[in-house]
């Protein structure tokens, strides 16, 4: 009988270990939902698809949208000045935050140029723009093209990306963009079949 006692002693001991170091599934763990393909896409092309993120998509992230500019002032162009001004068009490059945080804000902006006379030096410049566009945020001006001599450039596509903090809530938030000196000619900010310009934003958690 030893050997019997002996074995369920042994039996025992081993499920008591196992017990202690693998714990039981618990009932709170959650699972993780993957975003699909069609939900990607709505983050960097579409903020009003079907497919729009919520706060149950990724738990950690929540409140995320890109927008695509359309058609801008004189057709399909929107002509930036000396000026800060906001990029605008049938669909201007802004978006309005769902609720106070930090906010991760990309933009790809598609600059096209047809230039009569070209100063060297002349350079454009970016940055986000809030109060529906007439406050530049601090600290967030990015050069965008310079010319460094008399070539007249067509077109070039250029990513900014800048780390927005809102304590408001709901704020509208824009692209502005200039030139340093008003060139002869076209500069602006296009979106067309060539190229796209557009913001988006992502809340940190």
């Amino acid at each position: 009988m030893k050997p019997l006692w002996n074995t369920l002693a042994c039996l025992i001991v081993l499920v008591f270990i196992v017990g202690v170091v693998i714990p039981p599934v618990s009932a709170d763990w959650k699972t993780t939902t993957k975003p699909s393909v069609a939900e990607w896409t709505d983050l960097v092309s579409n903020v009003t698809g079907a497919y729009a993120w919520t706060n149950t998509s990724v738990s950690a992230i929540s409140g995320n949208a890109s927008v695509v500019m359309a058609n801008g002032t004189a057709t399909p162009y929107y002509n930036l000045t000396a000026s800060w001004t906001q990029v605008i068009g049938t669909q201007s490059l802004n978006f309005t935050t769902p609720s106070a945080g930090n906010y991760l804000v990309t933009a790809s902006v598609n600059e096209n140029m047809t230039l009569s006379s070209v100063t060297a030096g002349t350079y454009s410049q970016f940055a986000l723009c809030d109060a529906n566009g007439t406050t530049i945020v601090a600290n967030s001006e990015r050069m965008g093209t310079m010319l460094a001599g008399s070539d007249n450039i067509t077109s070039i596509g250029r990513s900014y990306t800048w780390i927005y903090s809102n304590s408001t809530g709901s704020s509208e938030v824009g692209l502005c963009g200039r030139v340093s000196a008003t060139p002869a000619g076209r500069w602006a900010v296009v979106s067309d079949s060539t190229g796209r310009s557009t913001i988006s934003y992502v809340r940190l958690p």
